[in-house]
């Protein structure tokens, strides 16, 4: 399988990345997704447990459920084009600390973040990029809503 990999950059005209695609890769430690990739699908990323640091997810529209469940991230940066996040997409990710929607938050279910504790920013005046969005989000455990400075 993958067991070798410890890093990979999409780009080009890849659009998605597939059910499973890294799934238990234990040492993939590093990935940049360009742009051009618009769906992140279901397990892609699960139980990636290496995978450590930052992530930048400028032009995904979907991120499939449990897509990164598991995974040692730390900061997650949403873009613009965030539609939604599946069940369980960033569950039991207990690295991660600092959660960033650089436009307005899509409804997700109270899984979505289960067991993670982070501070989420979401641009100024959008009312609709706060947590609240989502019935459940009581369930996502010590959430600071703080402003996302715009520039």
């Amino acid at each position: 399988g993958c067991q070798q990999l410890t890093s990979i950059t999409f780009f080009g005209d890849v659009k998605s990345i597939g059910i499973g695609a890294f799934m238990f890769c234990f040492n993939l430690a590093d990935i940049s997704i360009l742009d051009s990739v618009e769906i992140i699908d279901d397990n892609a990323f699960y139980y990636c447990s290496s995978l450590k640091g930052e992530i930048l997810l400028d032009g995904v529209k979907s991120i499939g459920k449990e897509a990164f469940a598991n995974s040692g991230l730390n900061i997650v940066k949403f873009g613009k084009n965030l539609e939604s996040i599946g069940y369980g997409a960033f569950a039991l990710c207990g690295s991660l600390k600092e959660i960033s929607f650089m436009g307005s938050a899509p409804t997700f279910d109270s899984y979505a973040f289960s067991n993670v504790s982070a501070t989420v920013y979401y641009p100024a005046n959008n009312h609709r990029g706060q947590f609240a969005v989502s019935a459940n989000t009581a369930d996502i455990p010590e959430v600071d809503q703080t402003l996302y400075p715009t520039t």
